[in-house]
């Protein structure tokens, strides 16, 4: 029996949420996340890299668990 499993991300938002609408009025939040990144040393030290900065896009039912329409209504919840 397999264990179910989602798809997920380690990080913190970078940038503002922005809150933009599709031709057919579905909401998008476009906001940049980053990513802290470490490297295993031989030693078994664990060395912390600069972190790598990426661009996310969530559309209709995800905008608002990333605080895109609340930030968009004026308000800085995240």
């Amino acid at each position: 029996m397999s264990i179910p499993t989602q798809m997920s991300l380690v990080g913190f938002v970078a940038s503002a949420p922005e809150l933009h609408f599709t031709k057919k009025g579905d909401e998008c939040c476009r906001l940049r996340v980053g990513v802290e990144q470490w490297r295993k040393e031989i030693d078994g030290d664990f060395t912390k890299l600069d972190p790598t900065f990426h661009d996310m896009v969530t559309c209709n039912r995800f905008s608002g668990r990333f605080g895109c329409v609340d930030h968009a209504a004026g308000l800085a919840v995240l």
